[in-house]
């Protein structure tokens, strides 16, 4: 289910899950907990949702850019879906563009379910107004719309206002006016109560973030020298941890297969695999494991490496996660087929925190990890969608225009 009644006293959900892009954004912020309207989260059923729509819908237009603009970074604020679970922190998913026309401007990106939609506005000295309601795409779920929601506001039936931002042309800045507590994507043109999305206290900035110098936060796993190791391809799905009131974490298991190409070393009882963190920029990273007889066990907590978010570094370890919390992920070795399973049904977590949960960034099932190339015919055999590209409504596309798809289980940005 993708629909949620927004107000603004909004706790975020406490496990935080980022996505690979193209240009590394800060961490967003969550809505204060001081704000002045009551919690107020519900789901609405999806199904039921279209089918209660019986009269015909008004065919809005949706906005055109007159070329594909600039990209912009955010600066501040973020950008927030609505899970069954709570409200999940997307911004690393967002991709902004920006483009100027005279005292027109549009902005591309703001709707999270449909990326590639643009909004317009107008430029007034220091102020860009975007008119409320403005439609940015639709889908079964029905059309989709983007809102402001009016500081102060008291209830969630209040009318939707006009989305503004002060804009400082010299500084090259965008930032959500006072008079705005939210930018919202909603199934209504004008109301705050019909929510997929929103972002809160957006600062966009055309300036590229500077990046300072990092220092590592652990000590990275090396190899005996001169052992590059072999070429072995994990096949698996992707997990995502749900929370529950009393915060306990169980396992969504998606769909698709993928595969990833790994290297592994044998060095006696040591076993090394460099590729359990490949969605976050960290696929050089080795981890160290214990061969005893035909089990291989490697402990969690082991440092991957960084990943940058505008200027500050978010620090991944290696955790694996099963029934019982966090352990080690152990692998049964057959030798004479080349293959590794994961016979303990752990699952591999890249997370912020050594032997934690909390703030994960990929969660992955190997089901088996197999000596061999991934385009060799025993590691595609089985991914009978391999190399397909879907949006993110989860239909199958052709990607020719720039944007977030879904491949082979994940996340690409094309530009």
């Amino acid at each position: 289910m993708k629909k949620f009644t927004l107000i603004s006293a909004l706790m975020l959900f406490a496990v935080v899950a980022f996505a690979q892009r193209n240009v590394n954004m800060p961490k967003a912020k969550a809505l204060p907990v001081q704000a002045k309207m009551a919690q107020q989260v519900k789901a609405l059923d999806r199904k039921a949702t279209t089918t209660m729509r019986k009269a015909p819908r008004k065919a809005d237009e949706l906005v055109t850019a007159p070329n594909a603009g600039e990209q912009w970074y955010i600066a501040d604020g973020g950008l927030y879906k609505g899970t069954q679970s709570g409200w999940t922190d997307v911004t690393s998913e967002a991709n902004i563009y920006v483009c100027i026309d005279g005292s027109d401007i549009y902005i591309q990106g703001l709707a999270y379910w449909f990326p590639e939609s643009w909004i317009k506005g107008t430029i007034s000295g220091s102020t860009a107004t975007f008119p409320c309601g403005q439609k940015v795409g639709e889908d079964d779920y029905g059309p989709e719309y983007m809102v402001g929601q009016p500081a102060g506001a008291q209830t969630a039936e209040e009318p939707g206002v006009d989305i503004v931002f002060d804009y400082d042309a010299v500084a090259g800045t965008l930032s959500l006016n006072a008079s705005v507590e939210a930018i919202l994507e909603s199934a209504s043109p004008n109301a705050i109560n019909q929510t997929y999305c929103y972002w809160y206290g957006l600062v966009l900035s055309k300036n590229a973030p500077e990046v300072g110098p990092i220092e590592l936060e652990g000590e990275l796993v090396t190899p005996p020298a001169g052992l590059e190791g072999e070429v072995w391809t994990a096949k698996g799905v992707e997990v995502q941890l749900v929370a529950d009131d009393s915060g306990n974490m169980t396992p969504e298991f998606g769909e698709t297969m993928y595969t990833i190409s790994m290297k592994v070393i044998f060095d006696g009882n040591d076993v090394y695999i460099q590729g359990f963190g490949p969605f976050q920029g960290v696929t050089e990273a080795w981890v160290k494991g214990t061969r005893e007889g035909n089990k291989v066990s490697f402990p969690s907590g082991q440092y991957l490496g960084y990943v940058l978010m505008g200027t500050t570094p978010y620090h991944m370890y290696f955790n694996a996660f099963g029934t019982e919390g966090i352990g080690n992920i152990v692998f049964t070795l057959n030798e004479e087929e080349n293959v590794m399973d994961n016979t303990e049904a752990n699952w591999v977590i890249t997370s912020a925190a050594p032997n934690s949960a909390a703030n994960y960034y990929d969660i992955f099932l190997y089901t088996t990890i197999t000596k061999g190339d991934p385009t060799g015919i025993n590691a595609i055999s089985k991914d009978k969608n391999a190399g397909t590209f879907y949006n993110l409504q989860g239909v199958k596309v052709n990607p020719t225009q720039k944007g977030i798809y879904i491949q082979n289980g994940r996340k690409m940005v094309i530009k």
